[in-house]
């Protein structure tokens, strides 16, 4: 489970060069975008971890960046069915020019 929640620690300090995949295949017919940064923002689990300044050796920190990563990936499940998107990559990475960011619609799905 942590190397889970690690991959999410790991895609927010992305080089520009590196394509980070949290849905699908990168090689998928429909490809989006999604600002995760943006995204783990407006989650309120997210934003107690940064507030409280819990880091990887507080129990807290792993309970909570558990419950941020369902919730956004969760949210990333729901808009790509709804929209017919096979795939959704980091934004900040190597995508393809014509992808649709849906950083938007993920933070509006968080929202609900």
């Amino acid at each position: 489970m942590k190397a889970l929640l690690l991959s999410f620690v790991l895609a927010l300090s992305a080089q520009a060069d590196d394509v980070r995949v949290y849905y699908g295949s990168a090689d998928a017919d429909s490809l989006a975008t999604v600002d995760a940064r943006e995204a783990f923002s407006h989650i309120a689990e997210y934003r107690t971890i940064l507030r409280e300044g819990y880091g990887p050796e507080s129990p807290e920190y792993w309970i909570l960046l558990e419950r941020a990563n369902r919730s956004f990936y969760a949210a990333l499940d729901r808009v790509a069915r709804r929209m017919h998107i096979d795939a959704i990559v980091e934004a900040r990475g190597r995508a393809r020019r014509d992808a649709e960011d849906l950083t938007s619609n993920v933070v509006a799905e968080l929202s609900r």
